[in-house]
């Protein structure tokens, strides 16, 4: 999958297919590794992913208003499903006062399934006016975290302070103006026509970007930089562990994996990051693909910054450099771009099938343990 650092993740799934033409090859070494380079331009690819749909264009757009949102705490109306409400409630275990919740315990909490750790909290808060205490008498989940409390009943009353309300602002010149106009952008049309032309390359590179990878061989790899994603994300997930009062070897023991599987796996999937870069750094030197502000420009407007300086703090936050993750982006739209459309008829019968079955639940679909260690090598 196309691993494109956009704040406004949009997953477009549209059923295509695809075949690999041939072109040509060469190897890349030096000190940082070496990698050869195989098949990367002129895959085939059915027409209808060039098919941008308005609703996915508007969902684009939605998103890019939420960052710009503002959200007011509401004294009166009704609650509804999903809604963050202000609470202060108070939790008593046959008349004793629990949770350090004797002086009222206030928190803002979102009305789902998950919103708070007892079953039947948030529900008992759906329906009712700000101002409202709700008396509910409910049972601690066998695995609370207080094991003196764990699978006992509570009795919680809770008063309802306030609704939180956002605000989205309206999509319009004055907005594209005010946020995008460092990238040129100034007007609405002008900015929607740029989202319906990144939407295509996702689409178009959602298909063939895995592809094109398993088409390059890593010779080796540059030790230094491999070792350099394996420690900080061993860092990170260790600090994410810790942070919620577990130890390694517990986190061990609940994956059913040694320490050294957990490294070995953890190990590839930090080399798939490494193999990546080393795949568009190669292609970028063989094709005369250099960094570009103009590219950088664009590349932070459509990721939902007002600044390329914002972008750049925003990458490094995640470790990594602008200029990398600027030309990355430069290489994954030349390989687009170098993409044959063809009607969806002249592709494979068994692809069109493969692409039809793949959904957004399908790639939702990671276990545990491999969401962690990605979502930190990324």
């Amino acid at each position: 999958m196309k691993k494109r650092f956009i704040a406004l993740a949009l997953c477009v799934c549209t059923a295509f297919s695809m075949a690999a033409c041939g072109k040509g090859k060469t190897d890349t070494k030096s000190s940082e590794g070496s990698i050869k380079l195989g098949e990367y331009k002129g895959y085939t690819v059915g027409e209808s992913v060039t098919q941008v749909d308005s609703a996915d264009v508007d969902e684009y757009i939605n998103s890019i208003l939420k960052m710009y949102s503002s959200t007011n705490d509401v004294k009166e109306g009704t609650t509804a499903e999903g809604d963050k409400v202000n609470v202060t409630y108070r939790a008593t275990m046959n008349g004793e006062s629990v949770e350090n919740s004797a002086e009222g315990k206030t928190q803002t909490i979102a009305l789902t399934s998950e919103g708070f750790a007892v079953d039947g909290f948030t529900n008992g808060l759906i329906g009712k006016n700000v101002g409202d205490t709700v008396e509910m008498d409910l049972q601690y989940p066998g695995d609370y975290t207080d094991s003196n409390l764990a699978g006992q009943p509570v009795h919680y009353s809770v008063t309802i302070n306030s609704i939180s309300v956002t605000s989205l602002p309206e999509f319009n010149d004055d907005f594209v103006s005010e946020h995008y106009s460092f990238a040129g952008y100034t007007t609405a049309a002008d900015f929607t026509e740029f989202i319906k032309q990144e939407i295509y390359y996702i689409q178009v590179n959602n298909m063939i970007w895995d592809d094109i990878l398993a088409a390059q061989t890593v010779e080796s790899y540059p030790a230094d930089e491999l070792k350099s994603y394996v420690d900080r994300n061993k860092s990170q997930i260790e600090s994410a562990i810790t942070s919620y009062g577990y130890t390694m070897d517990a986190y061990y023991q609940a994956l059913e994996k040694t320490e050294d599987e957990f490294n070995s796996e953890l190990e590839d999937k930090c080399k798939e990051i490494v193999k990546e870069k080393m795949f568009v750094r190669a292609v970028a030197e063989k094709e005369g693909i250099k960094y570009s502000e103009d590219e950088a420009t664009k590349y932070a407007a459509i990721s939902g910054f007002t600044s390329v300086d914002d972008f750049k703090k925003q990458l490094e936050e995640y470790g990594e450099e602008l200029e990398y993750s600027v030309l990355s982006y430069q290489v994954q739209n030349f390989i687009c771009d170098s993409a044959k459309i063809v009607p969806d008829e002249e592709t494979t019968a068994g692809e069109t099938a493969a692409a039809e079955s793949t959904t957004a639940a399908d790639t939702a679909e990671t276990t545990a343990e491999e969401t962690t260690a990605e979502t930190a090598a990324e």
